[in-house]
């Protein structure tokens, strides 16, 4: 990966990796909390890391993350910290497989796409949140350098692994098959699916090697947009630009002449990429896990535009050619080296800032510290119940599902024998609130928080009962 540069473009991105660690784990520190997903995919990690295999899969989502948290996990590391650790690390050493991929597509374009690499937002936040994307991401952009280099054993093999971290690995060969061999890459992608179900099935859970379609299938939160092509089609546009910002705009001039057959492989994976987005929902969140076919092929677009519009033409230079002819004198075409400069360093400025102000605020710290407090003070045998997942998950509860419930439904699982506390979440639900506030009335009565912890529910929006 590292012999398409020479030892100078080496250091520099040894120090873009570096700083690329550094600026994710500041956003990390920043972070109150995982995201609603993050603490599921704690909660299994939790449970690969005491051996029980069947609870972690009877989650819809995919193994290898969790499966890869739960060795540290296994060694005695606070869970969050585990993840965001992983996640800074492997969204830093992401910059080598972009770097190689721009750079194969075009000398002189890796080090632009590291640079955007090393600030991208869509890539930062998630580390910051223990989400998926930061594996997914390096698997993903090692598996495409694996294609353009036709090296098809490691394409399937890289293949396989992205589908072990997200359902949607499995898109990752089918970009190469056109080319002589490619077909070749379907062969591991194909033993990971089946091995999978397989897995599943030993542990009584069915051969399902793609749990996240039924899950999604059972979803009725998403509104009107779900399945709607169409509408989606409209929105695809606008949720691009939302996601990838500058670096958005120079992928689409990646196709500036002369470009080499390698970009058309990228481009037609991240079209495939859209699809399960046409046919479900468009959302910014979805695109940041193929961030790094977006970010090559931006750096590839910003060197064809230098090399296209950039340097110094002589215009009517006096020849033996052109006898008699007056020197006009030379100027600078619409983007120099230094203009290439400019906007790789605007594009830069505008993630930093984004993905600054775009950590989740701050008082989304209360949902862990009201947690830890009530899971203290459970004894044996008892349990909390509610609607807000984290609180949930550091109270040592399993996460609720990514799903919409009705009242009713948190009602009748507050009454079960075995609930001390239940947690509700006021802010923006005031209506469903007030439903299972009335609900539970016959059983529950508000509960005394610690004055400081009082204050900070406040704030949240939260409202902690205890039994009678």
């Amino acid at each position: 990966m590292i012999n398409v540069f020479d030892a100078k473009q080496r250091r520099s991105l040894l120090w873009l990796t570096v700083a690329a660690l550094l600026w994710r784990w500041m956003l990390a520190a920043r972070t109150p909390v995982p995201a609603v997903d993050g603490v599921t995919y704690l909660w299994m990690a939790q449970r690969f890391a005491v051996g029980d295999a069947a609870a972690a899969l009877s989650e819809p989502f995919s193994p290898l993350w969790p499966a890869l948290l739960a060795l540290p996990i296994r060694l005695g590391i606070e869970p969050v910290l585990a993840g965001k650790l992983l996640g800074c690390l492997l969204g830093a050493l992401t910059l080598w497989p972009v770097a190689a991929i721009a750079e194969r597509c075009k000398p002189g374009a890796g080090l632009a796409a590291a640079v955007m690499c090393a600030t991208a937002r869509s890539l930062c936040l998630p580390a910051a949140e223990v989400y998926t994307e930061p594996l997914f991401a390096f698997v993903l952009a090692m598996g495409v350098l694996a294609g353009l280099r036709e090296q098809w054993w490691r394409l399937g093999v890289w293949s396989a692994v992205a589908f072990l971290v997200r359902a949607e690995g499995v898109l990752l060969p089918l970009a190469f098959l056109t080319a002589r061999g490619g077909y070749r890459a379907l062969l591991p992608c194909g033993a990971a699916v089946l091995s999978f179900g397989a897995w599943r099935w030993s542990l009584d859970l069915g051969f399902d090697p793609v749990p996240k379609l039924a899950f999604h299938e059972a979803r009725d939160d998403l509104g009107a947009a779900r399945g709607d092509v169409g509408a989606n089609l409209l929105q695809l546009p606008t949720v691009y630009m939302e996601a990838f910002l500058l670096p958005g705009v120079l992928a689409v001039l990646a196709w500036l002449p002369p470009r080499r057959a390698g970009i058309g492989r990228v481009w037609a994976l991240f079209g495939l990429a859209l699809l399960p987005m046409l046919t479900f929902v468009v959302r910014r969140r979805f695109f940041a896990s193929w961030s790094p076919l977006v970010l090559a092929l931006a750096g590839v677009g910003l060197t064809a535009l230098v090399a296209r519009f950039g340097g110094t033409r002589r215009l009517g230079v006096t020849s033996e050619a052109n006898p008699g002819e007056q020197p006009i004198g030379s100027h600078g075409r619409p983007l120099s080296a230094g203009g290439r400069d400019l906007v790789l360093a605007l594009s830069c400025v505008l993630d930093l800032l984004l993905g600054w102000n775009g950590v989740m605020d701050p008082d989304r710290a209360a949902e862990r510290w009201i947690g830890l407090h009530l899971r203290d003070r459970l004894e044996a045998g008892q349990t909390v119940a509610g609607d807000m997942t984290r609180v949930l998950w550091f109270a040592d509860q399993r996460p609720l599902p990514a799903r919409h419930f009705e009242p009713e439904w948190f009602v009748e699982r507050s009454h079960a024998a075995e609930v001390r506390f239940v947690v509700l979440s006021i802010g923006t639900r005031r209506e469903s609130y007030a439903r299972i506030a009335a609900g539970i009335a016959d059983q529950f009565v508000p509960y005394a928080l610690p004055p400081f912890l009082s204050d900070a529910a406040a704030e949240r929006g939260i409202a902690v009962f205890v039994r009678r």
